[in-house]
């Protein structure tokens, strides 16, 4: 019998805790999940039970082999202006995902944000860690709200990664595709039924499902100015934000993403423009740029039983002070947004900017929040998730009315009891929520995928009609086979199922009982 452990494998983890000032020898990895970093190591943690976490050396180990989505946010500040940081993920103890150097500056520029994500293979027992270096010039101190989100495919999916950079774009103001052949670089895959064109910079699934489209750029910029950062789906824009890259803070990294149902054969893209009221520059993207399509379903046969995604449509009034609720319509003149699936199983309610959960269970968020239009340059922001009046999720952000407007991901894994009401909260914006704040909400926890699943070898019937009902390789767990249903063992029985009101006489043979095949 082949066993397939085939669980819905989900994993999250928060820090809820400043770290101790880490290293600053130059190229010295620090694990940012290793409590001997902190003094008080405090972590929000949301796991499959096949996906276990050690604070001692920081590592999460998986039970489960398949292809995993990775997906991780770090906060932090430096000690000292121009202090580059790299992230990196590592396997096994070798670099499997690296982003480009980001730098930090001391406040009114930090903390910093950084996101980044990507899809790789992973065997049982590998083990994942994430770590940072710096340049030889201050120190990282990483910040409550860092966060590593892990979901295991069940279904089809399409991965970009920049290895290494690419060229600057040909023209000022050219609007060009992450993973565009012309733009040079080098791009690894990671593809499940979806093809890629590398002329194009385009993903083509196979079957139409759910995809959780994500995209992170990391760039450099010629200007000052802000980036259109879209989402396409046979070359019409689904949805567009901007964030600004500016040339003298750059690198800097952009995520932005949404859940939608791509049809087979549909090209899905993520795209980008410099613009500006006068000219505008070029972009040149840098390595851990990556463009993901991610199946959220199980494999099309069976559909989150909660989804929702949305994006705003226009700017919020401006605000500075207190908790504003984002997605409260109240906080607009005129609040419209974009629905980019019919949400089942969330109810959201525009006035007030709440979500309510239908169902108990275990939800994915992504929230893309971009704040524009700061009046000031030292606010301290602290970014909220509330489910009720618990806040479930913190986290601080700092930047420059001069560079705004910026983005941030929120992204990770909660656990929710039925009619729990989650909002999405600012303290002290000082700036209102630009079109594109966008959030994607589904449930990650089907219970029918946590349990250990079978694809047997032997027919249940063979074609002379014998019932292979004690087959060590067409038996399965009965409550969840994922071919077909199971033939009773009842019917696999030879001979009569009973002795009772048999009448034996001297001419009759005794009914024959014997034990089953061994089976080595």
């Amino acid at each position: 019998m082949a066993l397939d452990l085939n669980f819905h494998s989900y994993f999250s983890i928060g820090i809820a805790a400043d770290s101790n000032a880490l290293s600053d020898e130059a190229d010295e990895e620090e694990n940012i999940f290793d409590e001997d970093n902190y003094g008080t190591f405090t972590t929000a943690i949301v796991s499959s039970p096949d996906i276990t976490f050690t604070s001692s050396d920081g590592r999460i180990t998986f039970g489960a082999a398949g292809t995993y989505l990775f997906v991780g946010d770090l906060t932090w500040i430096v000690g000292a202006d121009g202090t580059d940081t790299t992230i990196k993920i590592y396997k096994n103890g070798s670099a499997a995902y690296q982003m480009t150097a980001i730098p930090g500056f001391v406040p009114p520029l930090s903390p910093i944000c950084a996101s980044y994500h990507t899809v790789l293979d992973i065997n049982a027992g590998d083990y994942i860690e994430v770590k940072v270096s710096s340049d030889d010039t201050g120190t990282i101190t990483v910040q409550e709200g860092t966060t590593f989100v892990a979901l295991k495919a069940n279904g089809d999916y399409g991965s970009l990664t920049y290895t290494a950079a690419a060229n600057a774009q040909s023209s000022n103001g050219d609007l060009d595709a992450i993973g565009d052949s012309d733009l040079g670089g080098t791009v690894a895959t990671n593809l499940n039924n979806v093809t890629f064109q590398a002329e194009a910079g385009t993903l083509t699934p196979a079957n139409t499902r759910p995809f959780l489209m994500l995209s992170t750029l990391a760039g450099v910029h010629s200007k000052f100015n802000e980036v259109v950062f879209s989402l396409y789906a046979n070359n019409s824009a689904i949805d567009t934000t901007s964030a600004t890259i500016h040339k003298n803070l750059d690198p800097q990294e952009v995520t932005y993403g949404i859940l939608k149902a791509l049809t087979g054969g549909q090209t899905a893209s993520s795209r980008f423009q410099s613009v500006a009221s006068g000219t505008p520059g070029k972009i040149t993207i840098k390595g851990g740029t990556s463009f993901t399509i991610f199946d959220a379903s199980n494999n099309g046969g069976t559909y989150p039983s909660a989804y929702l995604s949305l994006a705003v449509n226009a700017d919020s009034d401006n605000n500075t002070t207190g908790d504003i609720i984002c997605f409260d319509s109240n906080e607009w003149g005129s609040y419209a947004d974009t629905d980019h699936v019919t949400a089942t199983g969330i109810t959201f309610t525009a006035d007030g900017g709440t979500f309510v959960v239908a169902n108990a269970g275990k939800y994915f968020i992504l929230w893309n929040l971009i704040i524009g239009s700061a009046s000031a340059n030292d606010t301290t922001r602290t970014v909220k998730i509330k489910n009720g009046t618990t806040v479930v999720y913190t986290a601080p952000w700092r930047f420059n009315n001069n560079f705004d407007p910026l983005e941030k991901t929120v992204c990770l894994i909660v656990d929710a009891a039925a009619g729990d009401s989650f909002t999405f909260v600012v303290n002290n914006p000082d700036g209102d929520f630009d079109a594109g704040t966008a959030i994607s909400m589904f449930k990650v926890d089907e219970v029918n995928d946590l349990y250990a699943q079978s694809v047997p070898t032997d027919s249940l019937i063979a074609d002379d009609f014998t019932i292979n009902g004690f087959s060590a390789d067409g038996l399965s767990p009965q409550h969840d086979r994922v071919v077909q249903k199971q033939v009773p063992f009842l019917l696999g029985v030879r001979g009569p199922l009973s002795l009772r009101g048999r009448s034996l006489s001297t001419t009759e043979t005794p009914p024959n009982v014997s034990t089953g095949d061994k089976k080595n």
